[in-house]
């Protein structure tokens, strides 16, 4: 377990009880609705949660990186689609924190620290989502400027950020593409944002396509350097996956406390169902799925926070809690029985916005083969 400062405490319970006391009665209507829940967003980066991952030197309210694993921990458990859109935005703001100039940090930061503004990461194409080399969109320099042309899928916050990194090919170097970020905004002419995705899950949380039409991007929203664009989003998502695994455990523990809660209430034969060996075993399984991927994730974090390699330990973290969430999810519902499979009880919610984890920032498989590659070489 990690250890905490009071202060640390007093955060984390400060939205652990936010997320039970607003985000999870929230979040059944913003799903049905299809609507994203701005009241909490507002609320959330009053509680400063927005500044978390931006150093003081720039302006932001530094927590450690196992602390903010814990945050998205009890962020998920009241909503997972709010907590997918504020680790999409962490990672942003880390980025410019990071590789921004002094101007880009001057000119976004203050808007994406006050939540004002939400930053969102272009990455997946049509034909390019775990192969990165074969992304379409290209920038080429004309006049100082980036000639942006191509499309991007499955962009999470797409329509409501301010602000975008997108990745680009921007040349052909040594039989691999040149990768290069560049900052957009959407107001820009020749951005556009496509359809929104009618998805299985997580329905509040928008995901978009974007398209690039003649886009001219100033050469001062370039991020990093030109051709390092892989190596500063890889920087981002190796963190992210640790984050995601953290959305994976509240998630779950969500999922097993509305199944606890329930399995004590509800009597058949004369006893409640937590009375019978078979689900009470079942429960067992959960709580220790749902421990092992705190742990798991915790580890990778404090890897993090210390500045060691932990690219294997947050696949492992990411596959491992991500797997462990749609299992938990799916014995939520089958412990409910009937009552499981209805949109009256939040489990089935639970159990579709479990299977979207074992998707984003890398499939699981993707996650196994990053492992082997790590092993190997070790």
């Amino acid at each position: 377990m990690i250890d905490l400062r009071d202060e640390e405490k007093m955060l984390l319970e400060t939205v652990r009880r936010f997320a039970k006391d607003k985000l999870a009665p929230r979040a059944p209507g913003c799903e049905q609705q299809e609507r994203f829940d701005f009241e909490s967003w507002d609320e959330l980066s009053g509680l400063g949660l927005a500044a978390v991952t931006v150093s003081e030197e720039n302006g932001g309210m530094p927590v450690g990186f196992p602390v903010l694993a814990r945050l998205v921990e009890e962020l998920s458990s009241g909503s997972a689609p709010l907590s997918a859109a504020y680790l999409v935005h962490c990672t942003v703001a880390h980025l410019l924190d990071n590789f921004g100039t002094d101007q880009q940090k001057q000119k976004y930061l203050p808007g994406l620290l006050s939540g004002q503004m939400m930053g969102a990461l272009a990455i997946s194409e049509p034909g390019a989502g775990s192969d990165v080399g074969a992304l379409a969109t290209t920038a080429h320099m004309t006049g100082g400027d980036y000639l942006v042309k191509g499309q991007k899928v499955f962009i999470t916050s797409g329509g409501l950020a301010g602000l975008y990194v997108v990745l680009t090919k921007t040349g052909q170097g040594n039989g691999s593409p040149e990768l290069t970020a560049l900052l957009v905004e959407p107001g820009w002419p020749g951005f556009s944002v496509g359809r929104r995705e009618k998805k299985m899950g997580q329905k509040a949380s928008p995901t978009t396509e974007l398209y690039f039409e003649e886009l001219k991007v100033p050469g001062s929203a370039l991020i990093g350097q030109p051709g390092q664009g892989l190596s500063l989003i890889m920087d981002g998502l190796n963190r992210s996956r640790v984050l995601v695994a953290a959305t994976a455990v509240g998630l779950a523990r969500a999922a097993y406390e509305a199944a606890l809660d329930y399995t004590r209430e509800r009597k058949q034969f004369g006893r409640p169902l937590v009375a019978f060996q078979g689900l009470r075993w079942m429960l067992a399984d959960m709580a220790i799925l749902i421990e092992t991927s705190r742990r798991i994730t915790e580890h990778a974090a404090q890897l993090v926070q210390a500045g060691r390699p932990f690219i294997k330990e947050a696949a492992m973290a990411k596959a491992f809690a991500t797997d462990a969430a749609m299992k938990v999810t799916t014995d939520a519902v089958q412990l409910l029985g009937g009552y499981g499979y209805m949109e009256d009880y939040p489990v089935e919610r639970y159990m579709r916005e479990a299977k979207l984890l074992q998707i984003v920032e890398g499939t699981n498989q993707i996650q196994r083969e990053v492992i082997a590659k790590e092993i190997a070489r070790s």
